[in-house]
């Protein structure tokens, strides 16, 4: 029984270590390499393999869903100080330019990071 406890412990730092070749962009290829060499079988590594790309997605989704959110907010924001801005008279080149380019930049960079691209 404590052998599978530490089996469990095993795979968990090797996910760790899969997450970390992913994050630095290294091929499915390497990372079947990688595993290879750690002597796991071929099923093991296909599904840590893909455990781990689950993971990372999700990170990277919800990481995009917060620039999103605050992308809008921003949008949102710039249209709120354009509109006080133009009916009192004052200019609303700062407000309208800046919010609203630093609000599509948050939106564009949230949908890349959605869709996995």
């Amino acid at each position: 029984m404590d052998n599978k406890a530490g089996h469990g412990h095993h795979h968990h730092d090797i996910s760790g270590e899969l997450l970390e070749l992913l994050s630095r962009g290294h091929s499915t290829q390497e990372l079947r390499d990688f595993l290879s060499g750690k002597g796991l079988d071929d099923d093991v590594s296909e599904r840590l393999i893909k455990q781990a790309k689950t993971i990372r997605m999700i990170k990277s989704r919800k990481t995009g869903m917060v620039l999103l959110a605050i992308g809008s907010i921003f949008l949102l924001g710039g249209f709120i100080v354009t509109a006080v801005l133009f009916h009192s008279g004052t200019s609303v080149n700062y407000a309208m330019y800046t919010l609203t380019t630093i609000g599509i930049l948050l939106l564009m960079i949230g949908l890349v990071k959605v869709m996995g691209w």
